[in-house]
């Protein structure tokens, strides 16, 4: 039995590159992949007399499947949303930031309100850039 936890890690790791590659969600024969098209090949199809993973018990269907949801769960997110996922790692590093003025200073909660409405106010700007409609961005 194979474990669920790894087969959807697999399955995300796969669906990445399906998606930067444009892969395919199939297997391969070996003549297939020896001509370059694209797709999935097992260890066992490309080299069978030293090689036997992933194995008969390998549950494809499911792999497959769980490929094909990551995927379409990726393209359900709007371009505001991956827009606001991209902008994350800014915003993390900017409370670093806040977080280390605040903690080498003895400021008070209103010098600390301030930083923080200034990355507000930052963040609202890009957001704003972006092209985001104004109505969109969290008041």
């Amino acid at each position: 039995m194979w474990d669920s936890a790894a087969l959807l890690r697999a399955a995300r790791k796969a669906a990445e590159w399906v998606d930067k590659y444009d892969i395919p969600v199939r297997w391969l024969s070996s003549s297939q992949a020896w001509g370059g098209h694209k797709g999935f090949v097992r260890h066992s199809t490309m080299d069978p007399s030293r090689r036997t993973d992933p194995g008969t018990s390998f549950p494809t269907s499911r792999f497959f499947s769980l490929i094909k949801t990551e995927l379409e769960d990726d393209m359900a997110l709007t371009d505001a949303e991956k827009n606001a996922l991209a902008m994350l790692p800014k915003m993390a590093d900017d409370l670093k930031v806040l977080k280390a003025r605040v903690g080498s200073r003895n400021e008070g909660k209103s010098s600390v309100l301030y930083d923080l409405g200034l990355l507000r106010r930052d963040y609202r700007k890009d957001q704003l850039h972006r092209g985001f409609d104004p109505e969109e961005i969290e008041s």
